[in-house]
Parts: structure tokens; sequence; C-alpha cells
């Protein structure tokens, strides 16, 4: 039920709010900013067009998760200078207002808190700092930005502003929230909730365009560089490389946006590969392949993000012939210091500290990938797991790694256990563009100097572990480079 109707001061057309903390709305017939006041409603000129951004939601959708009803009442779109993305201002059954919002497979999902919590001025802000909620309990910043509000549609709780700075934070147990300082003009605010996998939301669509979900209706994409033909992306893939050219491509328009050299090596897993782990569904979306310099030695590694319609995103990682399975775990969650991480209970020793980048990729990723960008890796261990860290000025990325039996990956997958030689050894096929992972150009000299490889690193392996070091599966030394997750 509307809690006020009138008529639009530009063009005339009726309007009506649906909430009464909405102070302002985007007429949706000539996209006029118009601001509720208690004597009249003001023309605040014309709002920007929206950009095709990949949201599964619109205005005027309702859904439900855990229990929570909501209803879509406008939407912001922001950039700090990576591109847009849409945030949702959504009314829930009990009547408080809040914000969802998508990423990595996740609905953030946070309602306004009104109690009186002193927070640090934003400048003082910085990643991994810890923020006390009060009864929200102790928060992590994983997450600061200075956004800049590039267009809005239906309604909103504020007059929009150019400009928005907060900081996402990370709560015990999946808790989430958001420190929204707007512009500094007023006070901030507090929005506190929860991380819910989309595989849990429930959605009856009964809004606008939405052109994450008309992406994944379709079957395939063409390449605007090469013409070959891409599998559609999956909903919050934000970058696709295409398998036959190596292009970067934005994943809603496909304009080309870098070039980059062919793969150092051949992917072990195909891009497209479906397999079951741990009663999950995966499949494989993307390749990337990365390196990190240490005592002036430059050592590269793989990473396969996977995608499940329940669970969302997660990684394997190929190191030196180690397979790890990465799941993304809340800051929160993590007591570390210099030299310990401490997580569940469990202690782990610091391992190694260097800057990992990222050389080449492959088929479709989460966030705005580009080549030659680079982040803090530090790694913690505890026996065979791993706690790896990533940071960079404004982000940092927690997840809990945990070794995974290549026979196991090549059962659920369909790989052919050779792949790992062939995975190992550089391709002698020069252009090779990646792709299928599947035969061509390599034969039985790819198999050959793959085995030779395996040898060399076994004799390396049996030295590292005779002297003196003791056991565990990471105890070769400098040569052994732990498992990385990126995020955007």
């Amino acid at each position: 039920m509307a809690v006020a109707q009138g008529q639009c001061p530009n063009c005339g057309a009726p309007m009506s709010f649906g909430a009464g903390a909405s102070a302002s709305q985007v007429c949706k017939f000539c996209r006029t900013v118009v601001v509720r006041t208690d004597r009249d409603w003001k023309n605040l000129g014309k709002a920007a067009d929206l950009a095709n951004t990949p949201s599964t939601l619109a205005v005027g959708d309702r859904g439900s998760f855990k229990g929570k009803t909501f209803e879509v009442l406008g939407r912001v779109q922001l950039d700090y200078g990576r591109g847009p993305w849409d945030e949702f201002y959504v009314q829930f059954n009990d009547g408080q207002i809040g914000w969802l919002a998508e990423a990595q497979g996740n609905l953030y999902a946070t309602q306004k808190v009104n109690d009186a919590i002193a927070l640090p001025p934003p400048q003082s802000l910085g990643v991994d700092m810890p923020v006390n909620l009060g009864r929200y309990g102790m928060f992590k910043v994983v997450e600061r930005r200075n956004a800049r509000m590039l267009t809005a549609e239906g309604e909103l709780p504020y007059t929009p502003s150019a400009q928005r700075f907060y900081a996402d934070c990370h709560g015990a147990g999946g808790a989430f929230a958001t420190l929204d300082y707007n512009d500094g003009t007023k006070p901030p605010e507090i929005f506190v909730g929860m991380i819910v996998p989309l595989g849990e939301v429930k959605l009856n669509p009964r809004g606008g365009e939405r052109p994450g979900a008309q992406k994944a209706a379709l079957t395939e994409l063409t390449c605007q560089n090469c013409g070959g033909k891409l599998p559609a992306p999956k909903p919050g893939v934000e970058r696709v490389a295409c398998r036959h050219c190596n292009t970067i491509s934005d994943s809603n328009t496909m304009q080309v946006l870098a070039r980059q050299n062919a793969a150092r090596q051949r992917p072990v897993i195909p891009l497209g590969a479906e397999g079951n782990l741990g009663g999950t569904q995966y499949i494989n979306i993307g390749y990337v392949e990365r390196s990190a310099v240490v005592e002036g030695e430059q050592f590269f590694w793989q990473e396969y993000l996977l995608w499940s319609k329940t669970a969302g995103f997660r990684w394997l990682m190929l190191d030196e012939g180690n397979w790890l399975f990465v799941n993304p775990i809340s800051a929160a969650d993590v007591q570390c210091n210099e030299y310990q991480a401490m997580w569940h209970g469990r202690t782990f020793q610091l391992r190694n500290r260097n800057d990992a980048r990222v050389e080449y990729v492959l088929g479709e990723f989460y966030w705005k990938v580009e080549v030659g960008e680079t982040v803090a890796a530090t790694d913690f261990i505890a026996g065979n797991d791993v706690l790896s860290r990533e940071k960079t000025t404004d982000e940092i990325t927690w997840s809990y790694c945990t070794p995974v039996a290549f026979a196991q990956i090549a059962h659920a997958f369909g790989v052919n256990p050779a792949a790992m030689a062939t995975g190992f050894a550089y391709n002698p096929t020069p252009g090779y563009a990646g792709g299928d992972g599947g035969g061509g150009g390599a034969g039985g000299g790819m198999m050959t100097v793959g085995i030779i490889i395996c040898v060399v690193l076994c004799v390396i392996c049996i030295a590292a572990n005779s002297d003196g070091s003791g056991g565990g599966g990471y105890s070769s030394g400098r040569r052994r480079q732990l498992v990385r997750r990126l995020r955007r």
C-alpha cells in the first residue's frame, strides 16, 4: 500500500511511495529525480541512464531467504573507478528498510540499525581493522571505498548525492555490515545483516529488466574480437576471457578491454567440465595463471574458478603438483599477528609473504580481472592446511585451503590422469590459446617433458625432506609456493 501519492513535477505522471522511509524517487517515465517534502514534491533534475549490469534483481521484485521476505523498492548504481555495480533498496516484512547486493555468488543483505553506536572517523579506517558494533558484536573491515553515485531508479531513502564513503565489514558466523558515511555531511548510518548464498534465495520476479537473468537464459555469446562462440556467463560474472583468441571483454557488452599473450601452461581441468566435489555439483568456468618472485626466481601456479548453483564460486588450486580446495572464510573469525593466525581453535604458522601477480586468464570471472594486477599474499600453515590472506590498500580476503587428491578431481571432472603431466609442461605450440585443455599440438613430446619435470620435482622434495626440517606437506623451503586465492 502506498504511503504517499502524487504527480511528477516534470511530466505529470502519477507517482507513489511504498515506504515511509523513502525520501526521493526517480520517475519511471521521464527519469526526473523527485524529492518528497512535507509541503510538496521537488524536481532535482534528471538522472542519468542506467548502465547494463549483470544483476538478477530488479525494482518491483519480491523474494525471501531464511524466513525473511522483501520487496525491491529502488536501485542505485555506484562506481569507485572499476565500473558500475548495483545496490538495491528494499523493505523487509518487519517494515525495516535495508539493502541487497550481489557479489561472488552471494546475496549481501542488511537492515538499518538505530542503535547509538560511535563509529571511528572514516579516514582512520583500514582493512582488517576491528570495529565494535555494540550488541551486534565485533566486525572487521574487509573493504573500504570512496564511491561515486552514477544514477538510480525507483525509491531511495535519501536525496541522491555524488559521493559516498563506505566500509564493508565481516562478523562472526557469516554476519555482514556496512558503515555508510555518505558524503560526510550527515551522521553515518549502520546496516547489519548476513551473507546468503544465491541458491538459498527465492525470487518472485515482478519488476523490470534484469540483465543478469537475461544473460543466464542465453546459451552462448559471440566474441567481438574473433567471432568465436562462448558459453553465456554465469550470474555475477564481470569479465570474460575468450578461449579462442585470449581477449578479455566486459561480460555485459562483450566490448574488448584487453588482449593477452598465450597461456604459459595448459589447463588440467577443461573449461566447461562439470564434476561433483564434496556432494556439490560444480562447473569449471575460469582458469588463472599467477606468479610470485621469491629470492629472485619467478614461480607460477594455476587456479580454477568453480561455480555452483547452490554454493556460488569456489576455487581449486594447483601448485607444484599439490591440489587444494579453497573456501572463503570470514575475516572476523581470524585472529592474526605477524607470525601466526588463529582460526576455529587452530593455530597456523607463518609460511611466506610475497606479491601474487595475475599472468593469464581464460573463461569467466566475478571481478574485473586484469593481467598484471597484484595482491600482497600471506600464507599460514597447520599441517597440510593453509590459511591464505590477500590484501590490497582497500580490500582483504581470507581463505581456508585443504588438500584434495588429484585422483578425486580427475574422477569428478572426467580428466585423464595424464593431464597432470601435460598441465605442467611448457606449451611448445606457438600461439596456443588455451581453451578446452584437450589434445592437439602436444603429443608424446609434451608427455615426456612433463614426466622429466615430475622426476626433478620428486628429487627436489626428497632432498628437502632429508635436511632435518621434519615432515609435513610443505617442507620444501622456498620452492614451495603455497596456494593463493584471488578476489577481484
